[in-house]
Order: C-alpha cells, then sequence, then structure tokens
C-alpha cells in the first residue's frame, strides 16, 4: 500500500480591494450566521481558487476582464529620496 503525501499548507500574501476584503468578511459572517461554523480568510479564498479552477477557459478570461484594476503604491507619487552617491 503506498501512503499518499499530505498536501502542505503555504503562506501566500494577496492584494486585495477594501471591497474585496469587505465582500470576504461578509461571507464569513453569513456562514458563521447559516451554518453555525465560522470560516477563516484562508478557508474562503482556498475555496474560491477551487471554484475559479473548475471554469473554462472562456469563463476564466471574462472573469478576469471583469475584475477593476487596482492600483498600487500611492497614488503616483513620485520618491523624492536621492539614493546615494547620485546626484
Amino acid at each position: 500500500m503506498v501512503k499518499q503525501k499530505r498536501d502542505k499548507l503555504v503562506r501566500y500574501s494577496v492584494e486585495l480591494l477594501k471591497s474585496e476584503e469587505a465582500a470576504i468578511d461578509a461571507l464569513r459572517d453569513e456562514l458563521s450566521r447559516a451554518a453555525g461554523w465560522a470560516a477563516s480568510t484562508s478557508d474562503i479564498l482556498r475555496a474560491g481558487v477551487r471554484t475559479f479552477a473548475e471554469q473554462k477557459l472562456e469563463q476564466m478570461q471574462k472573469l478576469l476582464g471583469s475584475l477593476p484594476v487596482a492600483t498600487k503604491g500611492k497614488g503616483g507619487k513620485k520618491d523624492r529620496r536621492r539614493k546615494k552617491g547620485k546626484k
């Protein structure tokens, strides 16, 4: 009998919009009230990844195309600090 290896958990950092964070919190609250147990944020994200992976390529492209653009940084402010050795 061959023993299967368990899938190990890894830490993964993601960036979300405030509205997406609020949606996850709302899902957690709804699950807590309806099912009587609290799902973690990781549980919800993992379930979302599994559901997304089951979609057809066209459905994935449509969903990814409908996501709002998330800008990084602080509104395009330039870094005014000089690097050492540069004038």
